[in-house]
């Protein structure tokens, strides 16, 4: 746990970003991109509605745009609909060690903790226990979960100005 609070990732001048994700990954890349431009840092971004962890495994578009962007880091912002799923924690572990085998060594991968859930999502509750092995397992993590992110009315996911604060606190935790 020290290493995750103490060090991480710094984007640098010849930093490459690659961020892809879920929903929320969607509602974040606009901001991380247009604050990567800001930096003048190259960046590219995907999030896919609904995915999770083990559906990235077999991405095409993920493993094309490593082998022609070759990110210096990437950010991964998955585990929201996994902790929703009927996936046990072990499976989801499984999914998550095989997704970042598939990233290259040299690439620095921060994963992008969910903000905190709520108690239940389309008539489900989230497994705790998941989302505890996904942070225990990412190489650096960042605790969305302690930041207070303004909710859209679904109550899952940030409104506009959510998003735009969200996104700045994790690029100044990279930077």
């Amino acid at each position: 746990m020290a290493r995750v609070v103490t060090a991480h990732p710094k984007v640098r001048e010849n930093s490459r970003v690659l961020f892809f994700g879920d929903s929320l990954a969607q509602g974040l890349s606009p901001h991380i991109r247009e604050l990567a431009t800001e930096a003048g840092i190259p960046y590219v971004g995907a999030g896919v509605q609904g995915s999770r962890i083990d559906q990235w495994i077999a991405s095409d578009w993920l493993d094309t745009t490593i082998d022609e962007f070759q990110p210096t880091l990437v950010l991964i912002c998955l585990g929201t609909n996994d902790a929703y799923s009927n996936l046990t924690p072990d499976e989801v572990l499984g999914a998550m060690r095989m997704l970042l085998g598939s990233i290259p060594l040299e690439a620095d991968v921060v994963w992008i903790g969910v903000p905190g859930l709520p108690r239940t999502y389309s008539g489900r509750t989230p497994n705790a226990s998941t989302l505890q092995r996904i942070e225990e397992e990412a190489p650096f993590y960042f605790p969305s979960h302690e930041l207070d992110i303004p909710r859209s009315p679904d109550t899952l996911h940030p409104n506009a100005q959510g998003y735009a604060g969200w996104a700045g606190a994790i690029w100044d935790w990279i930077s």
